[in-house]
């Protein structure tokens, strides 16, 4: 019979961890500060986001692919969001990132219950990643993004590379390939980085 993949991604809006990091940079330190001081912020955004996960993906597990973006750029802030739901959902999630450089100390990151076979960066400053998936012996290609905010004709520039990024990478894996791209795009399904240059809606 056939099956229904669950794919949900949440952009979790600064989402920092308990442990002190020291960031020094606006908005990061602020946040460093506000979590370390506040444990209690930490524990009450993950049992929201499991409930928001879990309501979007109609299984009380949780969907079989979550992606996030704006989670705080620490290896145990990640690992804990990943121990935490899989407490709150009952399930097995596997972290998928890589560390990026960029202005602030955020990044996306991919949590699955499918085989992984990699994790690599596509592009640093524009916070994309790309992970390679099985499911059912079927190989597939996601790619997490978050893209830069729309506020000016630079950041919308950014933001049209970064598109223009992904797609060639489609392209390049061929048309046969099972590609899912999520992500905070910044840019409506009509605008330019989505429609344009990463060829939304096109059979491409």
């Amino acid at each position: 019979m056939p099956t229904t993949e669950k794919i949900v991604f949440w952009n979790a809006e600064n989402f920092f961890g308990t442990t002190y990091q020291g960031w020094s940079a606006f908005p990061d330190k602020r946040y460093d500060e506000e979590y370390y001081r506040q444990p209690g912020i930490f524990a009450t955004r993950v049992a929201r986001l499991a409930d928001r996960v879990a309501a979007f993906s109609g299984s009380a597990s949780g969907p079989d692919v979550l992606g996030l973006c704006e989670v705080e750029m620490s290896q145990g802030t990640m690992e804990a969001i990943r121990d935490a739901l899989n407490t709150a959902l009952s399930t097995t999630y596997t972290l998928c990132y890589r560390q990026l450089r960029g202005n602030r100390e955020i990044a996306p990151i991919l949590l699955t219950r499918w085989t992984v076979n990699s994790t690599r960066i596509l592009a640093h400053d524009r916070r994309i990643i790309e992970v390679s998936l099985t499911r059912h012996g079927t190989p597939i290609t996601v790619f997490v993004l978050h893209g830069p905010s729309n506020i000016s004709d630079r950041a919308r520039a950014s933001a049209r590379v970064g598109a223009q990024i992904v797609y060639q990478r489609i392209v390049a894996l061929g048309a046969s390939s099972r590609v899912v791209v999520m992500g905070d795009f910044n840019d409506p399904p009509s605008g330019d980085a989505v429609a344009t240059d990463l060829h939304a809606g096109s059979s491409t």
